[in-house]
């Protein structure tokens, strides 16, 4: 059914089928593996392969924990992209256009307000410190 109509309801199964919406849920989510994206429902993207070498390495990591202790964990650094937006309201552009930055007019001013979206990559270590890392196409005006 799902491969028929990726946007069919977990309530049109349950009715078809004649079981609960709870067991549908169930079956869809844990044995057939899907989510729900957008209200179509998509297999997840993590294959068997990517599943095995994450336990590998978390098994790993394990074993290191055991043999080095704390001291192993507190040279970790963990890593959560994001997009953010940043924008520089003293940036003066040449004429207003679209250029991987959205340019906004400031009324009865020649000023343009540059908005940017740009990668940030947080990298979190032992008790709070860490370093953030940015990436990202940068407009006309100095950053």
């Amino acid at each position: 059914m799902i491969r028929a109509n990726r946007k069919v309801k977990q309530k049109e199964i349950a009715s078809e089928v004649g079981i609960s919406k709870e067991r549908v849920h169930h079956i869809v989510t844990t044995v057939l593996d899907y989510r729900k994206v957008s209200a179509r429902w998509v297999p997840r993207q993590l294959t068997v392969k990517m599943k095995e070498q994450r336990k590998a390495i978390c098994t790993q990591l394990l074993e290191r924990h055991n043999a080095e202790g704390e001291a192993f964990l507190q040279r970790i650094l963990t890593r959560d992209e994001s997009l953010v937006y940043h924008y520089d309201p003293e940036c003066k552009a040449k004429p207003m256009e679209y250029i991987g930055t959205k340019l906004l007019q400031v009324q009865g001013s020649s000023r343009l307000l540059a908005l940017q979206e740009r990668s940030c990559s947080p990298f979190m270590g032992h008790e709070g410190s860490g370093v953030y890392l940015t990436f990202g196409a940068r407009s006309n005006c100095s950053l």
